[in-house]
């Protein structure tokens, strides 16, 4: 082996090893929010908003899809894209979280998944239109707070423009009027009286023909859980 390559070797292995370092003192000393467990262990780590319980649930809708590229908005630590990645297809998370995005990019590495990506991005009115188009987009729990954030015009907006990056899919979930003790509740009055309607109705008339409610899920934040729905193409 020449120099140059045992170099390389050297230095790839002394960066996992970096890598590998780093990862465990951030999980030891609780650095992260910690949502979501990791996919790479087993038997299964904590999972306080029943992570796999909803990827099970939207994958008994979709199918066996061969390779879906898939975008993951507001990816946290990437256990969706990293699931979705064992599928084959291309697949990219993206978070506004940087110390989330060091546990995803470091787990990506060290475990060798090639086809997945992570993107340190806030979503915004301004960048969404650039976003690539894929199979499916998975978009949990990230809607209310583009509301908080932006008005209720605005973020629909955004979710009308982001439905138009999913050729086949969108499995989505949100915050909901009904979780009286979040800070966002107020600012969902809209969806009333009853949020997992307006979102079915919404998700419908954004152009998704089939909209399938997969079940409900717990967030840990409030004792009302939030339907996960998987609105399809055809």
């Amino acid at each position: 082996m020449k120099f140059r390559d045992l170099a390389n070797v050297t230095l790839d292995r002394l960066g996992r090893m970096g890598l590998a370092a780093r990862l465990g003192l951030q999980v030891g000393a609780k650095l992260t929010h910690g949502y979501q467990p990791n996919p790479f262990v087993s038997p299964p780590q904590p999972d306080p908003r029943d992570c796999q319980g909803r990827f099970d649930a939207a994958m008994t809708i979709l199918g066996d899809m061969e390779c879906p590229s898939v975008l993951d908005v507001g990816c946290n630590q990437g256990y969706f894209t990293f699931r979705f990645a064992r599928k084959g297809g291309i697949c990219l998370g993206m978070d506004n979280d940087r110390g989330e995005l060091m546990v995803a990019r470091a787990r990506a590495e060290l475990h060798k998944v090639r086809n997945a990506a992570f993107l340190e991005l806030a979503i915004d009115p301004g960048n969404l239109a650039g976003l690539p188009r894929s199979d499916i987009v998975v978009c949990l729990s990230i809607f209310h707070h583009w509301v908080r954030h932006f008005g209720r015009e605005t973020a629909c907006g955004m979710l009308s423009l982001l439905a138009t990056r999913a050729d086949k899919a969108m499995i989505f979930d949100s915050g909901q009027p009904e979780e009286k003790a979040t800070r966002w509740a107020s600012e969902l009055e809209f969806m009333q009286p009853d949020g997992a309607t307006w979102i079915a109705q919404y998700l419908r008339c954004l152009g998704f023909e089939r909209i399938h409610a997969a079940g409900l899920f717990s967030t840990s934040l409030s004792p009302v859980p939030r339907t996960l729905f998987v609105a399809c193409r055809v």
